[in-house]
């Protein structure tokens, strides 16, 4: 990911998962699908929802709707109390569980128009569809590579819709300019989005608390779908600095203004979005704003020192490429640069210490796996360590089906129907003079002629089963049946 860690990361409910992300980003906010949690959570609390009437829409609302995170667990309380569910282990759970999947505890993370793992199902889908776990290495390779260019080919065209496509005029669905310049800055695919939520302001009304700085929103009572719980939305303004703030923090979870500011600044007559609201991220590739980025300077790996240089001197090379002016004195910089650099490597050698050799060697361990020299405490004698490679996880899910290939190599796809033994066939059989008492399939058979309750074999199994025949030849046993 070039160095970067991630900042937001949705994965399931893996205990295994949050352990090990909690350890290798401390930084990044993890939490869990909440598409898995409702599921699961209607799944088993299915037979409460039904005892207790409006006990479903209630949940539902203070899951999704919740707008500050005491309101939430407010409303939770009461609705424990309300319907007396409180002994439900899956509600006991959920609460306990709540600061890990609940939106209201997200609100201010960046998690742009995403609340599950959708993403990373639909592409596991894709490829569970293409790959069998019966293939072999090449048919999955192939059909691996298939998939990913049908992949790449569907971003490609993508990409290029929200870069280059435009919307004709016929398609706004307001004359205010404010959906123009959105339709000038945004991609085609954030436009679109943009215009649900400008359709959304149809719904609201509004109400003047204090002029030019607070105003309450609030859905109409004409609207058709009337919302489970009524809420007034409280808007801030400061038209000097140009600041629209909402309790919802939906610019700061998308990236994007929400429906009940969009309905403040059009009370407003406000013409123009802010610069500030509109992200970087959302812009199109033409309209997207140049900002320097600080370079970090302290870095622990070669390869991103060699990438941020790599990086940085392209700039220099392709603006010192315009004028031979740029371009000699870049030139004799570079020279001069890499005359101190060999001076540097030279002072370094001569002042290099037991030190530096020991924090030269610890760098050089952390690359390969091997065996580590250490000094004893108590005496001066060295000590290797072993590293081992770490214990094999057990998988998750049914365990993978052997090829065809796999189970005649392990000899578990046949075995002799005589003697059953694995390692070959009747065909083949050097015991065909031996009987073994083997219990036969039981396989039902048409016959037109009715047939005795033991099948005329009653007398002969019965025979067998008295007979050790491991060791008996057939004649013998012939004999012993007469």
């Amino acid at each position: 990911m070039g160095g970067k860690a991630p900042k937001t990361i949705i994965t399931d409910q893996d205990r295994g998962m949050e352990k090990a992300i909690k350890a290798v980003f401390p930084q990044a906010t993890h939490r869990t699908c909440l598409f898995h949690v409702m599921k699961k959570a209607e799944e088993k609390g299915c037979r409460v929802f039904q005892l207790n009437q409006g006990l479903y829409e209630d949940f539902h609302d203070i899951v999704n709707n919740s707008l500050t995170e005491r309101e939430f667990e407010t409303l939770w309380q009461t609705m424990i109390e309300t319907y007396n569910v409180g002994e439900v282990k899956i509600f006991q759970d959920m609460w306990e569980a709540r600061k890990k999947f609940v939106p209201v505890y997200f609100k201010t993370k960046f998690f742009p128009f995403i609340q599950t793992t959708a993403r990373s199902e639909g592409t596991n889908a894709l490829f569970k569809k293409g790959v069998g776990a019966q293939f072999s290495m090449t048919s999955f390779l192939r059909e691996y590579q298939r998939i990913l260019d049908n992949i790449h080919a569907n971003e490609d065209e993508l990409d290029h819709n929200a870069k280059h496509k435009k919307v004709s005029w016929k398609s706004f669905n307001t004359k205010y300019y404010i959906e123009r310049q959105a339709h000038s800055l945004y991609n085609i695919s954030i436009f679109r989005k943009f215009q649900l939520i400008l359709n959304d302001v149809t719904r609201l009304q509004i109400r003047e608390e204090e002029k030019m700085k607070l105003y309450m929103v609030y859905q109409a009572k004409n609207y058709y779908k009337q919302e489970h719980r009524t809420r007034l939305y409280v808007v801030q303004v400061d038209t000097e600095k140009e600041d629209y703030s909402f309790i919802c923090c939906k610019f700061e979870k998308d990236g994007i203004l929400c429906s009940h500011i969009l309905k403040v600044m059009l009370h407003l007559e406000v013409d123009k979005i802010p610069d500030k609201y509109i992200i970087d991220r959302w812009r199109k590739q033409g309209q997207k704003m140049n900002k320097s980025k600080a370079i970090p300077l302290r870095l622990d790996n070669d390869e991103l020192r060699y990438n941020v240089l790599g990086m940085k001197l392209v700039e220099l090379g392709s603006n010192a490429s315009k004028s031979q002016r740029k371009f000699e004195y870049l030139l004799s910089e570079m020279f001069r640069i890499q005359q101190h650099l060999i001076d540097m490597d030279r002072e370094g050698e001569e002042e290099m210490d037991g030190q530096g050799e020991q924090i030269e060697e610890s760098n050089r361990s952390n690359k390969t796996i091997g065996t580590l020299t250490t000094m004893a405490q108590s005496g001066g004698s060295n000590s290797t360590i072993e590293l081992l490679n770490p214990d094999k996880a057990h998988t998750k899910g049914r365990p993978r089906m052997m090829t065809i290939q796999e189970r005649i190599k392990n000899k578990t796809f046949y075995k002799c129907s005589h003697c059953n033994d694995p390692g070959h066939t009747k065909r083949k059989c050097t015991n065909l003079d031996k009987v073994y008492d083997i219990p036969k399939k039981n396989r039902s058979r048409k016959t037109s002629q009715p047939r005795s309750a033991d099948g005329g074999r009653g007398r002969q199994n019965a025979t067998n089963k008295e007979i050790n025949a491991t060791n008996i030849p057939i004649n013998e046993v012939s004999q012993l049946q007469q």
